[in-house]
């Protein structure tokens, strides 16, 4: 599941935990434009799954347990899974409203596009009408980059529709009638052979 900010994903962590869930960090990047904090890359240094039972020992994730992987943009470049949730997806986070500047909400689309690219096999997106805690809320509105990821998903549903026999013959007929076209084109603009009468000595 990715998100453009920690503290997204420290709400969906939280979720995770009432359900008895276990989820884990993507990565432990601390590096300059890194967007994880100290603690959650103490957590995620040591490999482990997060639980619900504070005094518990945290168990170590050896790549074999099922588990929620928790990620932002940043922390997702250069990773896959098969099915990826982009989640966030308002004008409140995408773009980041500290991005004011082109280049700024340039970085911001790109970064969405790396989250979008993660999956191999599906990618569900979401947003929220509000944002905030029980305490503090606040309405918002879709991305404004949301738009164009659903042109393209309209687009791509009606080239990979299934096609019927009347449709698939009409298209057909329809190629036919382009080449013959094409040929009596290329016909007509064909210089026609010149007969020449020549005699022999």
């Amino acid at each position: 599941m990715l998100a453009r900010t920690n503290a997204q994903l420290r709400t969906v962590g939280a979720a995770l935990d009432r359900q008895r869930i276990p989820w884990r960090h993507a990565g432990h990047d601390l590096g300059p434009g890194s967007d994880l904090d100290r603690e959650e890359a103490a957590t995620a240094a040591a490999g482990v799954l997060h639980q619900d039972r504070p005094t518990a020992p945290l168990l170590p994730h050896d790549g074999r347990s099922d588990a929620v992987v928790l990620s932002t943009f940043h922390r997702a470049k250069g990773l896959q899974w098969p099915a990826v949730f982009v989640m966030g997806l308002s004008d409140a986070f995408v773009p980041i409203p500290t991005a004011r500047t082109p280049a700024a909400r340039s970085e911001e689309r790109r970064l969405l596009y790396v989250a979008l690219s993660r999956a191999e096999d599906e990618l569900w997106c979401s947003w929220a009408r509000e944002t905030g805690d029980d305490e503090r809320r606040a309405e918002a509105g879709p991305s404004p980059w949301l738009a164009d990821i659903e042109q393209t998903v309209r687009q791509l549903e009606l080239e990979n529709r299934p096609v019927g026999p009347e449709v698939a013959a009409h298209h057909v007929a329809k190629l036919r009638a382009l080449v013959a076209a094409s040929d009596a084109q290329a016909g007509a603009s064909s210089p026609r052979p010149v007969a020449h009468d020549r005699r022999l000595p």
